[in-house]
Formats: structure tokens, C-alpha cells, sequence
């Protein structure tokens, strides 16, 4: 088997049936969390510092061939692997590759503490997004 990568997703990517209808078969999902990063929202969805936030997502394992095909797609090209630790619900971390725009517009909004249950109705998908502040 080729080798693999650990990929914290977020966003549209952190859902499995995402990433089916891309072509990709999701495999060891596991939810986790960046902190010390804020969700922006724009025409396109990006992580930022900031010193106080949580993004909530998923980390999996892909090949690079998968991580490649992923994001050729040119609604995503520009997007650029950082690494970062995830942390899983045990308090484990995981080192992984999270990919964000180099240079997101100005205009973004950032959202370091945003409470919100978000909940798919198909599948056993179901993540809890909490803020550092909701933690405490």
C-alpha cells in the first residue's frame, strides 16, 4: 500500500460523503480539533492564527496520490499544506497536515468562539463545535 499521510480536514472536506462524491473512499476518520487557529469564512473557508481559537474537524489518512487529486481540483488549488497538531477526544495529539490559503482575502470574518452544534442527518456524522472559551 502506498504511503500515507495525516490530513486534518475542516469544512467541507471534514465530512466523509464529501470526499465519496470526489472520488475518495474516507478511511480512519477520527474528529479532532486545531487550536490556536479561527475558522475564517469568505468565498472560501480558511484557518488563520489566533491565539484563543478552536476549529473543530476530522483528521484521516490519505495517500499522496489522493491528497494530489484532492487538491488539483481548481476551487481548492491554491490552498497549501502547514502542519499541525491535532488533538484527538482522548487529549492525544496527532501531528497532521492541514491545507489554507497562503494569503486569505481581506474582508474574511473570523470566528475564533463560535458555539453551534452542527449535526448531518445521513450517516453517523455528528461533531460538537466548541470554542476554547465553552471549555473552560
Amino acid at each position: 500500500m502506498a504511503e500515507q499521510v495525516t490530513i486534518f480536514f475542516y469544512g467541507l472536506f471534514m465530512d466523509p460523503q464529501a470526499l465519496e462524491a470526489k472520488g475518495l473512499r474516507p478511511r480512519q476518520v477520527r474528529q479532532a480539533y486545531v487550536e490556536r487557529f479561527a475558522l475564517t469564512l469568505g468565498a472560501r473557508a480558511t484557518l488563520v492564527a489566533s491565539t484563543d481559537g478552536v476549529v473543530y474537524g476530522t483528521i484521516m489518512r490519505r495517500t499522496h496520490a489522493e491528497v494530489d487529486q484532492l487538491y488539483s481540483d481548481p476551487s481548492v488549488a491554491a490552498y497549501r499544506p502547514e502542519p499541525v497538531l491535532a488533538k484527538l477526544a482522548d487529549g492525544e495529539g496527532e501531528l497532521a497536515l492541514c491545507f489554507n490559503l497562503p494569503n486569505p482575502p481581506q474582508g474574511r470574518v473570523a470566528i475564533p468562539n463560535m458555539p453551534k452544534r452542527c449535526k448531518r442527518s445521513l450517516g453517523r456524522w455528528d461533531c460538537q463545535i466548541t470554542m476554547s472559551q465553552d471549555r473552560k
